[in-house]
C-alpha cells in the first residue's frame, strides 16, 4: 500500500506542474536546501542532466569531463557487439497515413544519414550562438532503393578567419579517399570526386624524421615508399620498395 501511495503522490505531483504549464515535468533532486534538479524531463520530452532547460532529446551541461561523458558498454560473447551510436535518416510522404511502413521513404542523394558535431556556445555578442566548428557526417551517396543504399563520409574542420565548416576528407562508396577535394569558397561542395584510393589535391610529405630507416622489402611491404634525409653537404634519397625482374623484393633508389 505505502508503494501504491507514492505512485499516485507522483502522478498528482505530474499532473498539477502539467496543469500550470511549468516546463519540468520530472525532476530528480539532491539533498542540498532548497534542492537543486540534477535531472529533468520537460514537457516537451526533452531530457536533460545538469541542465534546468534542456535544448535537444537529451542535454547533459557538467564542469568535469566525466560529468558529460556517455557510456555504452556491451557485455556477452558476440564478436559483434560493443557499444555504439546508431543514426537513421527517412523521408515523409506528403501526405503521410499514420503507417510507417508507407510514410517513411528511402533517403535521396546526399541527404545526411547521421553525424557528429564538435564546438561551443558563443557569448561574446551576448547572446548565446552556436559554433558548430568540426563535425563526422555521413549521407547518402545516391537515391536509395530496396538493393542499393550506397554513402560516403566526410570529415568537416573551420579554417582561421571563419565559422563555418568546409569538408576537408571523403570516404566516398568506393573506398576511395579525397584530401582536398572541394571547392575554396568555403562551402564544402565537391569539385572532384576521388578517382583513385587517395585523391590528394595537394603536397604529400614524406618525412623520415620520426623513424628508422626501412633496411627490408617483401611482398608484405611491395609499394612502400621512404624518404631518407641526408645530412649537411649530403643529397636526400627516395626509395620504393619493388619486385625487379628477377623476382626479388629490393629497396630501389629513385634519385
Amino acid at each position: 500500500m505505502k508503494k501504491n501511495l507514492l505512485v499516485v503522490a507522483g502522478m498528482l505531483t505530474m499532473v498539477l506542474a502539467g496543469s500550470a504549464q511549468a516546463a519540468t515535468m520530472f525532476a530528480v533532486q539532491d539533498s542540498a536546501i532548497p534542492a537543486n534538479d540534477k535531472m529533468v524531463v520537460t514537457d516537451q520530452g526533452f531530457i536533460g542532466i545538469g541542465v534546468p532547460t534542456p535544448l535537444a532529446a537529451l542535454n547533459a551541461v557538467g564542469n568535469s569531463s566525466v560529468a558529460t561523458q556517455f557510456i555504452n558498454q556491451f557485455v556477452g560473447t558476440n564478436a559483434s557487439g560493443g557499444g555504439g551510436f546508431i543514426g537513421y535518416h527517412n523521408n515523409l510522404i506528403a501526405s503521410p497515413t499514420g503507417n510507417p511502413a508507407t510514410d517513411y521513404v528511402l533517403p535521396n542523394a546526399n541527404d545526411r544519414l547521421g553525424y557528429m558535431l564538435f564546438g561551443g556556445f558563443d557569448y561574446s555578442t551576448g547572446a548565446r550562438v552556436v559554433r558548430n566548428v568540426a563535425g563526422l557526417t555521413a549521407k547518402a551517396a545516391a537515391t536509395w532503393t530496396q538493393t542499393s543504399a550506397p554513402s560516403f563520409f566526410t570529415f568537416e574542420s573551420t579554417p582561421v578567419g571563419a565559422v563555418a565548416r568546409v569538408e576537408r576528407i571523403r570516404i566516398d562508396s568506393t573506398g576511395n579517399i579525397g584530401i582536398g577535394n572541394f571547392s575554396a569558397s568555403g562551402t564544402g561542395a565537391l569539385n572532384t570526386p576521388p578517382a583513385t584510393k587517395l585523391d590528394v589535391n595537394g603536397a604529400i610529405r614524406l618525412n623520415s624524421t620520426g623513424g628508422a630507416n626501412p633496411t627490408t622489402c617483401a611482398a608484405a611491404t611491395r609499394g612502400m615508399m621512404w624518404i631518407t634525409q641526408g645530412g649537411a653537404g649530403v643529397a636526400d634519397t627516395l626509395s620504393v620498395c619493388i619486385k625487379n625482374a628477377a623476382d626479388l623484393y629490393v629497396l630501389q633508389t629513385v634519385f
